[in-house]
């Protein structure tokens, strides 16, 4: 994933890790030598988590706070780089936080998503056993490239580009 992140950004860059879980990508990019890194969940659990982590390994340079991803409480074109890993599939509607992400980001900025594939059968495979052990969040569903790219096309970004593995990975 590195390999398409480094296609965006430079070490200079304010980057915005939206819905960072753990944020193992912020901390790897940590250790390439970025600095100027900011990430926010809404599980205050998992930011704590985070916080610990970073803290550990003396990355203590990062932003890290508690924010719902449809109300980001950071200012307008605050970022030259947003990205989410696996994340937005757990939204109830992807719309939203498609709009927040946009006002964050300064304009030329750019915005990558991993996400699980509605059409990879891995991924569909995954989340159907994920459902019925109840691992899978109520409002959890794979998003399609198209409903990806409708999502963040209808919030004002000009240049949307979807790539998809045929199988694996998702």
């Amino acid at each position: 994933y590195f390999k398409i992140f480094s296609e965006f950004i430079n070490k200079r860059d304010v980057i915005v890790d939206a819905m960072c879980g753990p944020a193992f990508f912020s901390f790897l990019l940590y250790r390439k030598g970025f600095r100027n890194i900011t990430c926010f969940d809404i599980s205050t659990e998992v930011i704590n988590t985070t916080r610990a982590l970073f803290r550990k390994h003396h990355f203590d340079r990062a932003r890290i706070f508690v924010s719902d991803a449809e109300k980001i409480k950071l200012p307008d074109k605050y970022a030259d780089f947003v990205f989410v890993t696996t994340s937005l599939h757990h939204l109830p509607d992807m719309s939203e936080a498609a709009l927040e992400i946009k006002r964050i980001l300064k304009d030329g900025g750019y915005f990558v998503a991993f996400e699980p594939n509605a059409l990879n059968p891995y991924s569909l495979y995954r989340h159907t056993e994920e459902k019925k052990s109840g691992e899978a969040s109520k409002n959890e569903k794979l998003p399609t490239p198209n409903s990806i790219k409708n999502a963040f096309k209808t919030a004002g970004f000009s240049d949307v580009r979807v790539y998809t593995f045929r199988f694996l990975p998702n």
